[in-house]
């Protein structure tokens, strides 16, 4: 006997036909939640945001309203030393003091705009920011501006956008201040 002439002979054809509807509900469903387990992606690498500090010593103003009074006014002053800003920025804050740099290590995004405040505290002493492939100075990525000081300058320049350690360097005094440019 055929399985439509099965049906045929059944007393309760709708009954039949409800169970093996369920059954195959039942079964579209198991698959579906078997593909959607594993069509799932995790989710993305958190990166943490540095923070920049902001220090507002206050000022005393005239007035030009009423000569004899003061309005305080309050400034702001932002000093960044290695911090992230916008995505795809990155303000380093780099001082050269007694023939040194204030750090050896400076970590940036690949492809990222760096702006270096740089500051030399040396008083009648050249110093500059240059940044090169390798400590062999391969090939010149960036050179800063020399600057005699006290003094200071902002440079501004785009990081490698291959993930690597470059070497960074005080031109005039390259045997004693230099370090390792990060790109990550």
């Amino acid at each position: 006997m055929a399985w439509p002439e099965t049906l045929r002979a059944s007393k309760d054809t709708g009954a039949v036909m409800r169970q093996e509807r369920t059954y195959l509900l039942l079964g579209l469903l198991a698959v579906s939640l078997l593909l959607a387990a594993g069509c799932t992606t995790p989710a993305p690498p958190v990166t943490p945001t540095p923070t920049m500090t902001m220090t507002s010593p206050p000022t005393t103003v005239p007035a030009t309203t009423a000569p004899a009074t003061t309005v305080p006014v309050t400034t702001a002053t932002a000093t960044a030393t290695a911090t992230t800003t916008p995505p795809g920025a990155a303000t380093i804050g780099l001082v050269a003091k007694n023939i040194a740099f204030n750090t050896s290590v400076i970590s940036v995004p690949a492809c990222s705009n760096v702006t270096i405040n740089f500051e030399n505290q040396d008083s009648g002493v050249p110093h500059n920011f240059a940044l090169y492939t390798n400590n062999q100075r391969t090939a010149n990525l960036f050179k800063g501006q020399i600057i005699t000081g006290p003094s200071s300058i902002t440079y501004t320049f785009t990081a490698p956008c291959s993930v690597g350690d470059y070497h960074f360097q005080c031109d005039p005094h390259s045997g004693t201040m230099f370090g390792t440019f990060r790109v990550f």
